[in-house]
């Protein structure tokens, strides 16, 4: 009987299409697609790597300083193994560029263990031609996209769809339309997302009924942490005009933390343009160590759109907003509740410094104005111009401080004094007592702060409590009280012990 396989592996090998060793290809605009591969032989063009079968441990190399026609597609057949990853990378001096032109630069979909290294990749340009994202990580696992730049792609910067153990970092992703990077379509699970900079996505043209022109969201993943990422002027040319794009977010996703990450001045053309977002159908996700400024949507959005999964067990903790909300929301945290399914959200230790509206506003759609929505603030500190919040009535307010600048006073729902709030409310009382304060949280300095890039959130000084702050000491003990674990540092990064005298705000100054 004839072994078809063997004859058919033979036949390949025999033309160069499979190989058992793992090898280095290069590729350079002085090569012959028929050579070799070798660095003295190199092939020529990524037409001719996206035929080739791989194996794992190869490593396909594009000559430093040389620009190469896109795309480079990798299939079911290029696939490496965990020990023994497939690298895509540049070699010699400087950087590869792959020029996607109207389309992608680099697509990986169904194949597993690829490493995207030390690459640029650039299109047409969003408005110029280019109808697709840069690189498209996709149905993969244990996918690694490191230093690359990528811009001019209408879509996104990096688009991930059905990717498991995928890691994207220190990627520059800038002027592309939907977004910067983004996860969406198939399920994704376990995403690390880190070191990352995505700025100057201003919209998708195209996309002319929903949002675009966001820094980096993730929708559709099951587990994923985003940290140490910027994201700065996008979103500023959406061609819709309703529900608009945001720094980072996620929706429709479990268990997503975003840490440790900057977002300031983005944009909308229509609603939203915030700093922070956790969106419809999120569940069991983490905001924290994050600080967001000058952003035309609030700092930090919660919110559920008609339609999404069920959101709950969300939390947003030991952040810091200044001056939010300029053009949409006017406040520093918003809570939008536009469809059912909008359980809980734990909001705590948050330091909330607004100059131009209100520190928190709470909104509900009217058809959904019965919806019962456990929204739970302890121990923030809210300093505003405007109403220091909007919308108390719904939601549980306990341990908080509130401050007014400019001696406007306290103002929260009609009320002029905090005094008469709490007694006709039960609001900032917890035991029988008042545990809430209107006073003066004595911050360092009144800003602006103004850090830009993730490193620098330590030095952000301004929002420090100094020694006579009548805030240090006098938050709530959410564990003995509640229940709830508050996390192991604060915002500075200062340790949580379990002593008595908690501190409201993002510094717990307690030790200090």
């Amino acid at each position: 009987m004839r072994n078809v396989r063997f004859e058919c592996f033979t036949f390949l090998l025999s033309l160069g299409l499979l190989q058992t060793e793992a090898k280095d290809f290069h590729i350079g605009p002085a090569g012959a697609d028929t050579n070799p591969g070798t660095r003295q032989k190199p092939w020529r063009t990524l037409a001719k790597a996206s035929e080739f079968r791989f194996q794992p441990g190869d490593r396909i190399l594009l000559r430093g300083g040389a620009r190469f026609s896109g795309p480079l597609t990798l299939g079911p057949d290029d696939s490496g193994t965990p020990t023994r990853k497939l690298i895509v990378s540049s070699f010699g001096s400087g950087t590869a560029v792959i020029d996607g032109g109207a389309g992608r630069a680099i697509s990986i979909d169904g194949c597993h263990y690829v490493e995207v290294r030390n690459l640029k990749l650039v299109g047409l340009g969003r408005k110029s031609g280019n109808t697709e994202s840069g690189l498209y990580l996709a149905h993969s696992t244990g996918t690694v996209a490191d230093h690359i730049e990528v811009s001019g792609f209408r879509g996104s910067g990096v688009e991930i769809n059905g990717a498991r153990d995928a890691r994207i970092t220190f990627v520059h992703a800038h002027d592309n339309g939907f977004a910067g990077i983004s996860s969406d379509g198939d399920t994704s699970s376990n995403l690390y997302i880190a070191d990352c900079l995505a700025e100057n996505n201003p919209g998708d043209p195209t996309v002319k009924n929903n949002h675009s022109g966001n820094g980096i969201v993730v929708g559709h993943a099951k587990e994923a942490l985003i940290e140490r990422c910027e994201a700065r002027y996008n979103g500023w040319d959406m061609v819709w005009t309703g529900n608009g794009p945001v720094g980072i977010w996620t929706y429709e996703s479990d268990r997503v933390t975003i840490q440790f990450c900057v977002s300031h001045h983005n944009r909308s053309t229509g609603a939203d343009g915030g700093g922070f977002d956790l969106d419809g159908g999120s569940t069991n996700a983490i905001v924290q160590y994050n600080y967001s400024h000058d952003n035309y949507g609030s700092g930090y959005l919660i919110c559920q759109y008609a339609g999404a999964g069920i959101f709950e067990r969300n939390v947003v903790r030991y952040n810091i907003s200044q001056d939010d909300g300029n053009k949409d929301h006017n406040a520093g945290i918003f809570v939008w509740v536009g469809g059912e399914g909008m359980k809980s959200s734990l909001i705590h230790n948050n330091t909330i410094f607004n100059n131009k509206g209100s520190a928190v506003a709470i909104a509900f759609d009217k058809k959904y104005a019965g919806e019962v929505v456990q929204l739970d603030f302890y121990n923030n500190i809210f300093v505003s111009l405007s109403d220091q919040v909007r919308g108390a009535a719904k939601g549980r307010f306990a341990g908080n401080v509130y401050w007014s600048m400019g001696g406007r006073g306290f103002r929260v729902d009609g009320f002029d004094s905090f005094e008469k709030w709490i007694a006709a409310t039960g609001q900032e009382k917890a035991g029988g007592r008042a545990v809430g304060r209107f006073v003066d949280p004595l911050l360092a300095k009144d800003g602006p702060g103004l850090v830009n890039e993730p490193a620098g959130l330590p030095g952000l000084h301004e929002y420090l409590l100094l020694p006579a702050s009548p805030v240090r000491g006098g938050g709530l003990d959410l564990r003995k009280l509640f229940g709830i674990d508050p996390g192991d540092r604060d915002f500075y990064g200062n340790r949580l012990s379990g002593q008595s005298g908690w501190s409201a705000g993002a510094h717990d100054a307690r030790s200090q």
